[in-house]
């Protein structure tokens, strides 16, 4: 068993290593695929979390910047591009405070735990803050939006596809469940399946785009998702899918509505007929879904469940703990000082609910999901940098009235900010890469172009 797990260690960081030389010299030797490596390392990544370490996306992030670096070493273009006025400007300066106020906060943070291990945050925010910057040079050309969708979509798949064969072979072959993975390989569900909030407009683009190839990527990432999110037991993971294909409804048009109900009642039903136990039959379903949509606005006694109670909670404990002065009020703890922050408030909170069993089990570094995290950590001002970026975005996405598909955009910059009330994501590279100046987001609301135009033009927001 151990020279197993040993062998197991090895392949990994054997892989993990030529992942990272692979990465590093594509990004010094291939300009043009910068942009697209990027996007698709930061979705293949997401959910991962070996032992519980956020390192993999994080990892592959530095050593794609350093590629980039060297490139930009010996290249005489080194001139950033930042074309566009007004809202545009705007976003940088507030995208690039945000960072550098959170540079600030972690360095806040190691000092507060008294932990170096902690100095990873500071190279983490440091990496964010640089990759936009350095991106704009005019030597990497912005992708075109077909580019960006088709990216997106196969990089979803891919790693759909993987994390739900892992846990196939978890249970059939290793006997383990697959929600036991989530100790071992995989952050939670709903940590994991972050990547459906970016791909559900790019499977929509996909859906009505004239190639059979764009329009076959779209309708298999879309079964996958689906089927991701019924297998991992995901409530927000499909919340959000059937608000796409709602608000997507008079864009993809009756027959592709049709058959998108009709892939989604057929995945349901082999689900029921097939794979979950006897107790949870339709009504148990729809109960569970709807119950997790109003989990926000209901009182702790008639939340369905543990996890819904555990939120509602986290997030009273975020005010509590930051009430004590005007100092923390406005700028917190410092950044991942949030567990042995909150734990005492937790604690109080439950036995006042008249639940010592869930008091009892808090740990003194207790997890919470991402509003709580934030608050805590980085007070009110870190709170509102954060949504001043998400309503810069959302001001660009409505701008752009050429786009037909502008509300189901505005709808995933909506749905990534909402999931902060679920999990906490913080340390994702990809929700951060979906906000930032020509993030993801916006690479999706721009118009189709000749794309030796975008790579001179930059993104103009008008």
């Amino acid at each position: 068993m151990q020279s197993s797990s040993l062998f197991n260690y090895l392949f990994v960081f054997v892989v993990g290593a030529l992942a990272g030389l692979a990465v590093t010299a594509i990004a010094a030797t291939r300009p043009k695929c910068v942009w697209l490596l990027l996007i698709a390392g930061s979705i293949v990544t997401a959910g991962m979390m070996p032992r519980g370490y956020t390192l993999v996306d994080e990892y592959l992030t530095a050593c794609l910047l350093f590629g980039v670096l060297l490139l930009l070493a010996i290249s005489a273009e080194t001139r950033v591009r930042m074309n566009g006025f007004g809202v545009t400007r705007l976003h940088w300066f507030f995208f690039l405070l945000m960072i550098a106020y959170m540079i600030f906060q972690s360095m806040r943070g190691v000092i507060e735990l008294e932990s170096l291990r902690k100095m990873r945050w500071v190279v983490f925010y440091v990496m964010l803050g640089l990759l936009p910057i350095v991106l704009h040079t005019r030597k990497f050309p912005i992708p075109s939006r077909r580019q960006t969708v088709l990216t997106i979509t196969l990089s979803t798949l891919v790693y759909l596809i993987v994390y739900i064969i892992h846990g196939l072979m978890a249970e059939f072959f290793g006997g383990i469940s697959r929600f036991d993975l989530q100790l071992v390989w995989w952050g939670t569900t709903a940590y994991s399946l972050l990547p459906i909030v970016v791909v559900m407009p790019a499977i929509i683009i996909c859906l009505r785009d004239t190639s059979k190839r764009y329009r076959r990527a779209g309708w298999s990432t879309l079964f996958v998702s689906i089927a991701a999110a019924f297998y991992y037991d995901s409530r927000v993971a499909l919340l959000s899918i059937l608000g796409f294909i709602v608000v997507a409804l008079p864009i993809l048009g009756i027959r592709r509505s049709i058959r998108i109900l009709l892939l989604f009642s057929v995945v349901l039903f082999v689900f029921l007929s097939f794979l979950w136990p006897s107790y949870r039959d339709l009504a148990f379903f729809t109960e569970d879904l709807f119950t997790s949509g109003g989990a926000l606005w209901q009182q702790p006694g008639k939340l369905g469940s543990m996890r819904d109670i555990d939120r509602y909670v986290q997030m009273q404990a975020a005010f509590r703990s930051i009430a004590a002065n005007w100092k923390t009020l406005l700028f917190g703890y410092g950044f991942r000082t949030h567990g042995w922050v909150i734990s005492p408030h937790l604690r109080a909170l439950y036995e006042e609910y008249g639940r010592p069993d869930l008091a009892a089990r808090v740990s003194d570094d207790a997890g919470t999901e991402g509003f709580t995290a934030l608050v805590v950590d980085t007070g009110l001002t870190g709170l509102l940098l954060l949504v001043v970026n998400f309503v810069l975005v959302a001001w660009q996405i409505l701008r752009k009235k050429h786009s037909k598909y502008r509300y189901v955009i505005l709808l995933s910059a909506v749905m990534l900010f909402l999931w902060l009330f679920v999990i906490n994501m913080l340390d994702i590279i990809l929700f951060y890469l979906a906000i930032m100046p020509s993030g993801l987001l916006l690479l999706l609301s721009r118009p189709t172009l000749p794309q030796h135009r975008m790579s001179r033009g930059g993104i103009s927001t008008g």
